[in-house]
């Protein structure tokens, strides 16, 4: 968890790299003020068709299971406008994953996150009841 996110910038900017998990392959995710129903994106995959997620978490490479074992993976991730608190928040993301099945997956999200809330604290989860085993997660406040 990343909490106490000062509220003096603009926008978030977010890089998450080198995720691995402890017991299983699952998604990476990241729930805004730790709410996992509130986002909505558009997403296109390499390997896949493009497709919509509404009143989710953020799930990088949607819903894509990747392989705990790979330090692979890396995603960034820029919330705008995220201290305001009488409109969404647009978010845009793009990132590399390999998938549990090996197939590596690069991926583009665009969407928002459906609260009038300011973004004071973000919650990395790798899928629910599993645990990270390694990562790295760097957060910059854009003015």
């Amino acid at each position: 968890t990343l909490s106490s996110i000062p509220q003096t910038y603009n926008s978030l900017f977010l890089i998450v790299s080198g995720v691995t998990g402890n017991t299983s392959d699952s998604s990476i995710r990241i729930l805004p003020n730790n709410v996992n129903n509130l986002v909505d994106y558009f997403y296109g995959r390499s390997n896949t068709t493009a497709g919509n997620n509404s009143n989710v978490p953020i799930i990088l490479d949607n819903s894509a299971t990747t392989l705990r074992t790979n330090a692979n993976n890396v995603c960034a991730l820029t919330f705008f406008n995220y201290t305001a608190t009488a409109s969404f928040k647009p978010l845009i993301a793009s990132g590399f994953l390999v998938r549990s099945d090996s197939v590596n997956s690069a991926y583009n999200l665009v969407g928002t996150f459906r609260s009038n809330t300011a973004i004071t604290s973000l919650v990395f989860d790798y899928g629910g009841t599993n645990t990270f085993a390694g990562g790295t997660v760097l957060l910059y406040g854009v003015k």
